[in-house]
């Protein structure tokens, strides 16, 4: 048996008076496991249940059951996060900038600091190599 698997066996069923007691520790699991959630097969009666409970908008996040926790709503906003307006493509980017034969080319790409503090703007001739490199306070 693992190391950790004992430890954790120890951890979870020793008592600060008596220390660990097997006995004691299967009855626990036991219990346990006698407790647990059961697995049910989906039947007619919970499908049309469900159903009412949708069509009276009870999917809203305020009725997952882990409320706690932060949810994000998949709306088309949230899907959009972090993309660029207008952008175009490389690949929709004409056949002759592939070539570097021209001067006036340019690639510009954002580089995102550490924790998103801190953003610079990079503009590179795909010709020349000239390169260009502006601290900006926003993406």
């Amino acid at each position: 048996m693992h190391p950790s698997t004992t430890s954790r066996e120890l951890k979870r069923n020793k008592d600060s008076f008596r220390g660990y007691n097997a006995e004691i520790a299967q009855v626990i699991s036991a219990k346990k496991h006698k407790q647990k959630a059961k697995r049910f097969s989906l039947t007619k009666s919970i499908e049309k249940y469900i159903r009412t409970k949708l069509k009276e908008d009870w999917s809203l996040d305020k009725y997952l059951r882990h409320k706690n926790k932060k949810y994000h709503c998949r709306t088309k906003d949230y899907m959009a996060r972090g993309m660029l307006i207008d952008r175009i493509m490389i690949d929709k980017r004409p056949k002759i900038v592939d070539k570097k034969s021209r001067i006036g080319d340019l690639e510009i790409d954002t580089v995102v600091g550490k924790d998103h503090k801190g953003f610079l703007v990079t503009v590179v001739d795909r010709k020349s190599k000239l390169t260009l490199i502006k601290n900006v306070p926003t993406k």
